[in-house]
């Protein structure tokens, strides 16, 4: 049967699921709207307008909260993409907090377990961030983080300041879980592949250096010596990546 509010009640009743599909429809809504140039522009928006977006981000990051506590996954994901919207354009607010807490006597769930947990969590933080599409498949979505990491067009990565901040993330931080880490390796080891900046590079190209990578082939240019590898490979190492095996 319907979820009750029990003694709640507003214009919507007190069917949970109701009140649930109604602030998805706004979520949508929102995302359309803080999407489009045309609807909101932050540059003529005036100070009233960017007060109530910035209580909406609040709201948004609140709600995303609740939906983690029930783990209604597919809801979250468009909360994330509603805050993914409103930050690529300039509203900031409040971090996502990703983690869930651990009740007590919880069992340690298994390694697979453990991966597949922290995967997600780490998708959805990126695509928060940087605008990933979590639902990919995990090595599309490797490549993709790694096609944005490293490519100085990324908005703050001029000089590889977000790369740096992803490669101190996994590096540095002891409660990064060891599987969320050694997938961020890869994704600094696919930057090399993929060499998103590289001139003239087309994406089938990209693809097929990158099919090389999951086959553990060197990269084309690293057999080559090529001097524009070269340069990035020296780059990477000096950000903190290390010297990254190709």
């Amino acid at each position: 049967g319907a979820i009750s509010l029990l003694d709640k009640e507003d214009g919507v009743g007190k069917n949970m699921e109701m009140h649930l599909l109604y602030a998805m429809e706004i979520v949508r809504a929102l995302v359309r709207i803080f999407s489009r140039a045309d609807i909101y522009d932050p540059d003529r928006a005036d100070a009233a307008q960017k007060e109530v977006a910035s209580t909406l981000r609040e709201q948004a990051v609140l709600l995303y909260s609740e939906l983690r506590k029930i783990k209604l996954e597919k809801e979250c994901l468009l909360v994330v993409e509603l805050i993914t919207a409103m930050t690529q354009i300039g509203i900031k607010g409040v971090a996502l907090e990703m983690e869930e807490p651990v009740e007590e006597e919880e069992k340690v769930p298994g390694k697979e377990v453990r991966f597949h947990e922290g995967w997600n969590n780490f998708k959805l933080h990126m695509s928060a961030t940087m605008g990933v599409n979590p639902e990919k498949p995990m090595l599309n979505s490797i490549k993709d983080v790694a096609m944005m990491l490293g490519s100085r067009e990324t908005a703050n990565n001029s000089k590889y300041e977000t790369l740096r901040e992803f490669v101190n993330l996994i590096t540095n931080d002891a409660e990064v879980d060891i599987l969320v880490q050694l997938n961020g390796l890869k994704i600094v080891r696919a930057i090399l592949y993929v060499q998103p900046d590289k001139t003239g590079v087309t994406s089938d190209e990209q693809e097929r250096q990158y099919k090389r990578m999951l086959r553990n082939d060197p990269p084309t240019d690293a057999e080559k010596g090529s001097r524009e590898f070269v340069i990035l490979q020296a780059k990477v190492a000096k950000i903190g990546g290390g010297d990254p095996v190709v």
